[in-house]
């Protein structure tokens, strides 16, 4: 019985071990993307390149810029559901309200 819970704790420590070099993985790809993208002038499609954006908030997006006109800030984007104050701040480096969209996804290849 003493074997099994030691087999059992060192499956859950490699299990653990395993889910953390996934995630951070994940966390590398995200960071590879450079640029920035207009949130004023984003189609959905465009806005779902983003990280952690999926379809029903660039969707959300758009509509609040439809309804709304133009974003005078980033920080408005906190006003469209399904943009949260922590997604804002993973996203706020790739913003921008001016000028032409930049942002690719895959980084520099």
């Amino acid at each position: 019985m003493k074997n099994l819970k030691y087999i059992v704790a060192m499956a859950v420590l490699f299990l653990g071990v395993g889910l953390v070099g996934l995630n951070a993985n994940a966390v590398a790809i995200s960071d590879g993307s450079s640029g920035a993208l207009n949130i004023n002038t984003a189609t959905v499609e465009e806005l779902k390149m983003l990280p952690y954006v999926d379809g029903r908030t660039a969707e959300a997006i758009v509509s609040f810029r439809d309804a709304h006109g133009p974003f005078s800030s980033i920080n408005e984007l906190e006003n469209v559901k399904g943009v949260s104050r922590p997604l804002l701040i993973d996203l706020h480096s790739h913003l921008i309200l001016k000028g032409e969209s930049t942002f690719n996804p895959y980084g520099s290849l």
